[in-house]
C-alpha cells in the first residue's frame, strides 16, 4: 500500500493531466483573460502529449530495469543461482533432506 502513490502516477496520462490542471489554474490566476484561455491546447492535444510523455517514461523505466538486471547478473554467480533455483539450496550445498 505504501507504493500506491507512485503506481498511481504510472497510469497513462494521470501525472500529465494532474500537472496540466494545476498549470491551468495557475495560468488563469495570473492572466485571467479569455484571450489566454483560447490559446490553450485542446483536451485531445493534451491527451496525445500525455501519452507521448507516458510512453517515454515507461521506456526510460524499462531501460533502467535492464541496467539493474545486467548489474545483478554481472555481480552474481548466475550458474549457482540457477542451480539453487533448479535443485534447491540443500542439494547445492551437499545436504540432502
Amino acid at each position: 500500500m505504501g507504493n500506491l502513490p507512485s503506481r498511481f502516477f504510472d497510469a497513462p496520462g494521470v501525472a500529465e493531466e494532474f500537472v496540466a490542471s494545476i498549470e491551468e489554474k495557475k495560468l488563469a490566476s495570473f492572466r485571467g483573460s479569455q484571450e489566454e484561455s483560447d490559446k490553450k491546447p485542446s483536451q485531445e492535444v493534451r491527451r496525445k502529449q500525455a501519452e507521448k510523455v507516458y510512453h517515454g517514461w515507461m521506456e526510460y523505466k524499462e531501460k533502467q530495469y535492464d541496467k539493474l538486471a545486467d548489474l545483478i547478473r554481472n555481480s552474481l554467480d548466475m550458474e549457482q543461482v540457477y542451480r539453487i533455483l533448479d535443485d534447491g539450496l540443500d542439494k547445492v550445498n551437499g545436504h540432502v533432506c
